[in-house]
């Protein structure tokens, strides 16, 4: 999309987010919400949502699926106490390596505005096995939120109900360029800038609020103390 059509869809004044979230979106992943919208049952959007699948499992370092909700982490919060148990990685999540097979997880959720660094509505949760045999044993799931109906859909490449297509768009994008950077230099670029910001902290005063030492700084999140 060239320029003069950019500011037409955007406003002049940028203002330049530096908070957990909703985090800084590149320009090139917002151009690709602006593609022509599709039926969330045509086989277009089909064929997009199996484009993500196997890209989000690699994200997720997983061999199970990787459930897709038009909500924000807190509607897979609440999916996980529904449906069987609880394991949050908001905010680290693509910004920090989380294997969720090798450390044996039932349900890792995040949401697409934290380290993914989309716009806010879409969420994405690993579910084990052994979370899907479970949620088969609890009554009132609900439905939206429910596990076992996001993964018949799921295996058809949809969702329940009418998904975030433009969402879907950027997403694709982002895990397109998330794919060729490599995971692993984003993780090492992550770290790389949270040295960074804490070592531009510490020159002008502020104090990092950091757990204490052998605990590792949040490679995503970086919280300061103002001097009174």
């Amino acid at each position: 999309m060239n320029e003069k059509k950019q500011s037409s869809v955007r406003a002049d004044e940028h203002i330049k987010l530096f908070i957990p979230g909703p985090t800084e979106v590149r320009p090139e992943v917002l151009d690709a919400q602006t593609d022509w919208m599709i039926g969330h049952r045509m086989p277009e959007c089909l064929a997009l949502i199996g484009r993500i699948r196997p890209k989000l499992r690699k994200v997720f370092m997983t061999e199970k699926r990787v459930l897709i909700s038009a909500s924000t982490g807190t509607g897979f919060m609440e999916a996980a106490i529904r449906n069987t148990a609880n394991k949050d990685a908001v905010s680290s999540m693509a910004g920090v390596a989380v294997p969720f097979d090798a450390w044996d997880l039932d349900v890792l959720l995040t949401s697409s505005q934290k380290a993914f660094a989309l716009p806010a509505g879409l969420a994405f949760a690993a579910v084990s096995d052994r979370a899907m045999d479970k949620a088969k044993t609890v009554p009132g799931r609900g439905w939206y939120f429910d596990f076992l109906v996001l993964e018949k859909y799921l295996l058809k490449n949809q969702t329940p109900a009418t998904t975030a297509v433009s969402l879907l768009y950027a997403l694709d994008k982002q895990l397109d360029d998330m794919m060729t950077e490599g995971m692993e230099n984003r993780y090492a670029r992550h770290l790389a800038m949270r040295d960074r910001t804490i070592t531009w902290a510490k020159s002008r005063g502020l104090t990092p609020a950091t757990a204490p030492p052998p605990s590792p700084a949040s490679a995503t999140t970086t919280t300061m103390t103002f001097p009174r």
